[in-house]
């Protein structure tokens, strides 16, 4: 079932109830380039602060069997999804610091809504990659919306609720980078 009526509200959030953005305590650069971003598109951004590899006190409470820089950056979204579930909101649209963003998001945003299916889990709005065989959803001007199984890196993405608490249930351990991870999940129909 599509959505026929979009937020409202796109103000400072995009229509998402919070905008996270990941970033390392010691990369003041990319914190005073999404500032600027942020500032121009006149948004609301919570920086969050991203684990470090070397915060063993934290990375040492998770049981990820990967490299130690994947365990961080997992670890950094794991701890996002848990602030979307504890906070109980809605959704959340996670930005990595070093994303670059379409001055016309808020307008791709808006029309995508108009078709973004009621149930939604993850709504990709950046990735690394395009499969062949991917269900298309619907037209958003000139936009499209289609359902992947093998959408490729986590620049930018939402999340809703239901999706925040699958995530948190479902990435328990690891063995691949997050968005490997992710892509599993959702090959098995659990995403």
């Amino acid at each position: 079932m599509i959505s026929n009526t979009a937020p409202k509200n796109y103000d400072k959030t995009l229509g998402f109830k919070h905008i996270y953005v990941i970033n390392l305590a010691h990369r003041r650069d990319r914190h005073f380039k999404i500032r600027g971003i942020e500032n121009v598109l006149e948004l609301d951004f919570d920086f969050f602060l991203a684990v470090s590899i070397n915060d063993s006190e934290i990375l040492d409470k998770y049981d990820f069997n990967i490299a130690l820089n994947y365990k961080a950056c997992y670890v950094s979204y794991y701890r996002v999804y848990k602030s979307i579930v504890r906070n109980g909101y809605n959704s959340g649209l996670i930005l990595e610091d070093d994303v670059d963003i379409e001055m016309s998001i808020s307008l791709i945003i808006t029309d995508v809504y108009h078709i973004l299916p009621i149930d939604w889990e993850m709504l990709y709005i950046g990735h690394c990659s395009w499969e062949n065989g991917s269900k298309f959803i619907g037209n958003a001007r000139s936009f499209q919306l289609y359902e992947f199984t093998l959408p490729l890196c986590t620049y930018t993405y939402a999340v809703s609720l239901s999706g925040a608490k699958k995530l948190l249930n479902e990435l328990l351990h690891a063995s691949f980078p997050i968005d490997v991870e992710i892509i599993h999940r959702i090959k098995q129909g659990n995403i």
